[in-house]
């Protein structure tokens, strides 16, 4: 594997605005208004930031927001309530999707067929949404704990799933049998968000350790540190276009800019 340099910015806010950010939970990448969005867990609110890393407020409806996913012009965002959804031009809330019976929602994904999915972290399982019609089912409920960061797989139709737990495993999910397995052992602990790359490695958070580590899962190669010194790494994202991995530091209520240069 070829080795990378990584360039780590700090994002605290601009010096004559408003850091708006209050335990940063997930980010996501609106491209249509070329901006990030970030969750608050702390207070709930979504933040846009430009390119000029100008932070504005979006929606401040939702109680504890955690992951988010855009999907068109509307965002999923997962909160106490349930799965808000967010119209991107407006940020008015459109519509609660309500899971009886979860406990603690935490992480969404979306897959190429129109299925949304999200992990709940306190139940030990994994729903399925039909977009079409809302309809909600259970998609696994066996062999998870703790799952936390979701990322799907169209290529294998899965997803892929870490935990919050001492060396978590890397799992996957077979989005139409339900089907949980092992795709990788770890030592790592504690994992929070899933992201991957343009050449299709995976990056994986850990708090246990404060930074975030690469894997080549195709070859089953074990993970390689790529940023450390992170406090809270939680969801992490990369924009694929700009080669950049997004941490949100949840416990100092910053955003860390790593360039993933290759060569």
């Amino acid at each position: 594997m070829r080795p990378v340099f990584t360039i780590l910015i700090i994002l605290v806010t601009n010096l004559s605005a408003q850091n708006l950010l209050n335990n940063p939970e997930s980010v996501a990448y609106d491209a249509k208004r070329d901006r990030y969005l970030v969750s608050n867990k702390g207070n709930g609110h979504i933040i846009a930031i430009d390119n000029r890393k100008r932070m504005k407020l979006i929606n401040k409806n939702e109680p504890s927001v955690r992951g988010l996913q855009v999907w068109g012009d509307k965002l999923f965002a997962v909160s106490d309530r349930g799965i808000a959804i967010i119209d991107l031009v407006s940020g008015e809330t459109l519509r609660i999707i309500k899971i009886p019976g979860a406990r603690f929602l935490n992480d969404v994904t979306v897959d190429i067929h129109g299925n949304l999915y999200v992990s709940d972290m306190g139940g030990n399982k994994i729903y399925r949404i039909r977009l079409r019609d809302y309809y909600i089912s259970i998609l696994a409920a066996q062999y998870l704990e703790k799952p936390n960061g979701l990322l799907y797989d169209a290529k294998q139709n899965r997803l892929l799933v870490c935990s919050m737990r001492t060396s978590s495993p890397i799992q996957a999910v077979n989005c139409e049998t339900g089907a949980v397995s092992t795709v990788l052992t770890t030592s790592l602990s504690n994992l929070d968000g899933l992201a991957r790359d343009a050449a299709g490695l995976i990056y994986v958070s850990s708090w246990t350790n404060g930074a975030v580590y690469r894997i080549d899962l195709e070859n089953r190669g074990m993970p390689e540190l790529i940023s450390k010194n992170h406090n809270g790494p939680a969801d992490i994202f990369i924009r694929k276009v700009a080669d950049v991995l997004v941490v949100p530091n949840f416990r100092s209520n910053t955003l860390s800019f790593v360039s993933l240069n290759k060569y």
